[in-house]
């Protein structure tokens, strides 16, 4: 079966150990230079040439985790450095440097994972908390997908790229709750091995292509199917989701947690 999809809306950026090195550095920088004041894309400046944190990768990271009310401030305004990382957002940077304190503390190997996995487990409840805040605003552009995302988990246990373009393919002609059951029967023959999918991405041009082959898009492979990683990134990274081959299977202890997230508040 052959389906032409376009990527979804995404955050671009999830908590990797990248964005965890850009929120510790920010903090780092913010430590040694309390009381000041200035634009943002001044402050973003300055992160890059005394830190070393590429403003490229800020651009997808800093929207993320203001939509999470980790950070706040506004694009084209002045800022209090003080004032950017909210209490949820200093929390999880100071779990951050505690991490990295534990790294290189003298305790027994044992300590040091034990300390470790309490310290996993704070990461997971702030991502979390942070996610639930994330679906709840209108203004997300990637905020209905993600939960449409966790739906099809909801119901069909677990998920893979394959599977999630599929989803989106028949997004393009029914809403989530028709999709989801419409796509049942051939969902069980994919996994029996009964029936393959061909994928293809439409991708836009950038400016360069655009120019020499006068064409404004183009259809590429699953790898381009970038949104997925980032929904699993983050479902992942909160605790409601583990890596089994592969899918990215629902962990069953935190349904309920997963249901908050497809936008049931009865947690």
């Amino acid at each position: 079966m052959i389906i032409e999809i376009s990527n979804t809306s995404s955050p671009g950026a999830s908590f990797t150990s990248n964005t965890n090195d850009v929120i510790l550095k920010t903090y780092e920088w913010i430590c040694e230079n309390e009381g000041l004041s200035l634009s943002f894309r001044d402050f973003r400046m300055r992160l890059q040439s005394d830190k070393g944190v590429n403003d490229n990768n800020n651009r997808n990271i800093f929207p993320l985790l203001k939509n999470g009310e980790l950070v706040s401030y506004e694009p084209n305004s002045i800022i209090v450095v003080d004032d950017f990382f909210t209490k949820e957002g200093l929390a999880y940077a100071k779990v951050l440097e505690l991490s990295n304190r534990i790294k290189d503390a003298d305790y027994s190997d044992e300590q040091k994972k034990e300390a470790q996995d309490r310290i996993s487990n704070i990461k997971q409840e702030l991502i979390y908390d942070s996610l639930r805040r994330i679906v709840k605003k209108e203004d997300v552009n990637y905020a209905e997908p993600i939960k449409d995302f966790v739906k099809y988990i909801l119901k069909y246990e677990r998920i893979s790229k394959i599977e999630y373009a599929y989803l989106l393919y028949e997004q393009k002609t029914k809403n989530i709750e028709e999709a989801l059951e419409h796509m049942r029967q051939n969902i069980k023959q994919y996994r029996e091995g009964i029936l393959e999918f061909t994928v293809d991405v439409e991708v836009r041009n950038d400016i360069e292509i655009r120019n020499k082959t006068k064409t404004k898009k183009r259809k590429e492979g699953l790898s381009y199917l970038t949104s997925y990683t980032y929904f699993v990134g983050l479902l992942q990274q909160a605790g409601l989701l583990e890596k089994q081959g592969e899918y990215y299977c629902l962990v069953s202890k935190n349904r309920n947690r997963m249901e908050v997230i497809g936008g049931n508040e009865n947690e």
